[in-house]
């Protein structure tokens, strides 16, 4: 059991709605669904549409990885390290495999690898 307030589910639910991850059924025996088929549906998705990033470090989403990680106002971050760098297209070259990695899982292989989680006492 993960511990989550219904309030927290309850964001995390309407994030995945707005996105199209998921649909909502009203009324008796309602709730919600999978708005595609879990074959159709990627882990990088899942991420994206409850505003979780993938950035392994704050280097990997400086202005030229291809991970592309934003500021605060919306534009990609600038590193004043990043002429002198030697490590960060390493970093980026990381990032973007762990991006690649979630945006080709898809829910129907998280559940066809691991299938129902073992029970907890």
């Amino acid at each position: 059991m993960e511990n989550i307030s219904p309030e927290f589910l309850e964001q995390i639910f309407f994030k995945l709605k707005k996105a199209g991850v998921i649909s909502s059924v009203r009324g008796p025996g309602g709730g919600f669904l999978l708005a595609k088929t879990p074959d159709q549906i990627t882990a990088q998705e899942i991420f994206e549409a409850v505003g979780e990033r993938l950035d392994i470090t704050p280097c990997a989403s400086c202005a030229d990885s291809m991970a592309s990680g934003k500021a605060a106002n919306g534009n990609p971050k600038e590193c004043e390290r990043l002429p002198f760098c030697h490590v960060h297209a390493i970093w980026a070259d990381a990032a973007d495999h762990i991006i690649q990695f979630f945006g080709n899982l898809t829910v129907q292989e998280i559940l066809d690898r691991y299938g129902e989680p073992a029970a907890t006492p």
